[in-house]
């Protein structure tokens, strides 16, 4: 492993710097030190991985595609050698591949290279030429379900509203109701981030 060190001086003197670190290592991801995989990240690449005709790829994409993992984005030489990395998935880790949504793709790259690859392959090849995001679910289906049930009672409950508060405050019963929506939420590993989204779809 090889770590490198870039330093960014702020614009503004005497506020300091800041430090960009990067791990480098030749392992596969499944390989690599459990301390390193235990670092939170937010997105996977694979580029140009063509991982469909390499089976030491299978543990890595099963562990980076399990349910609560960051998106993946995957990129290839061409659309067809994507649609190739896809039917691997789907063929040689079925329960992970029903568990993923195609945030976009499979689709040309906009920011793909110009530049011709010299290969043999009967279609013509570019570097990152086309791309896909993958996102696994939050969670497993059965508990998504159990949420939502979860999240319909408590909207049924809110329904009746003034008439079930005491008080006949409907500003009560607003905030009560969007605590207990975010326990719900909590409760089955929602970001915190992603509670404002749910209170809007179960309020319109």
């Amino acid at each position: 492993n090889k770590t490198f060190e870039f330093t960014s001086f702020n614009s503004i003197p005497f506020i300091g710097h800041s430090m960009l670190c990067i791990d480098y290592s030749n392992q596969l991801y499944h390989e690599v030190d459990q301390k390193i995989r235990d670092i939170p990240y937010n997105l996977s690449i694979g580029f140009n991985s063509g991982f469909w005709g390499y089976s030491d790829w299978l543990p890595t994409l099963e562990m980076v595609l399990a349910i609560g993992s960051p998106p993946m984005l995957l990129t290839s030489y061409s659309l067809s050698e994507l649609d190739d990395d896809l039917d691997c998935i789907e063929e040689e880790l079925p329960n992970t591949h029903k568990n993923l949504k195609y945030l976009w793709g499979p689709e040309e790259n906009p920011l793909k290279s110009l530049m011709l690859r010299k290969c043999q392959a009967i279609e013509p090849n570019y570097e990152n030429h086309s791309w896909i995001c993958l996102q696994p679910l939050i969670e497993p289906p059965h508990l998504e379900c159990k949420q939502e049930d979860e999240l319909t009672r408590l909207r049924n409950k809110e329904d009746q509203g003034v008439e079930e508060t005491s008080s006949g405050d409907p500003l009560t019963v607003s905030v009560t109701y969007s605590l207990h929506v975010a326990a719900v939420l909590c409760k089955y590993g929602v970001p915190k981030e992603k509670h404002l989204e749910f209170l809007k779809d179960l309020s319109s």
